[in-house]
């Protein structure tokens, strides 16, 4: 799915629409199966509204049932496209070995042409680590799984875009609680 906005889409070069997203999430959840939806948040090209939008239509499947695991932000690779596309939005870090004159330059991950954005998604990514700090004291939790990490980041964003955390906090509650 990685996004509920089609310029995202477009731009992850995904060749499916949102339409086509919702359809097979609908079906799939007709079908009485648990669908995985694999998330991306913070792509270099997101804005607050395809932020907010996505985020909104990922928390309506997963009150339905449906499974998260997501990415908070996009890794660089040597070889993407990107990368020798958009220099400028490449985070490195710098490597240094034993005889060499000039660092290693390492990509790690892409920020967000929007400043704003790539702010908002520094924080999620501390604020984030904070509240699985919180719940493994509360709750005595060793491991978190790619679901409840997911869930965790997409309660963080909702908490800084100043957006409803209710229904985020009973999800995760049922996946430390289940039934």
């Amino acid at each position: 799915i990685e996004s509920f906005d089609q310029g995202i889409l477009d731009q992850l070069g995904k060749n499916t629409t949102v339409e086509q997203n919702h359809k097979a999430l609908n079906l799939t959840i007709e079908a009485r199966m648990t669908p995985i939806m694999n998330m991306i948040f913070f792509s270099p090209w997101e804005t607050e509204s395809t932020l907010k939008k996505t985020v909104k239509e990922t928390v309506a499947y997963l009150k339905r049932g449906a499974i998260m695991n997501s990415a908070v932000g996009m890794n660089a690779t040597y070889g993407s496209e990107i990368i020798h596309e958009r220099p400028d939005l490449i985070i490195c870090e710098e490597l240094y070995y034993l005889g060499m004159k000039l660092p290693f330059k390492n990509p790690i991950r892409l920020k967000c042409e929007d400043a704003i954005i790539q702010q908002l998604l520094e924080d999620v990514l501390l604020q984030r680590e904070l509240f699985k700090k919180r719940l493994q004291k509360k709750r005595r939790i060793n491991s978190f799984s790619s679901h409840l990490n997911s869930l965790c980041a997409l309660r963080t964003i909702n908490h800084l875009l100043a957006c409803e955390t209710s229904e985020l906090d009973t999800l995760i509650e049922s996946c430390l609680d289940p039934k």
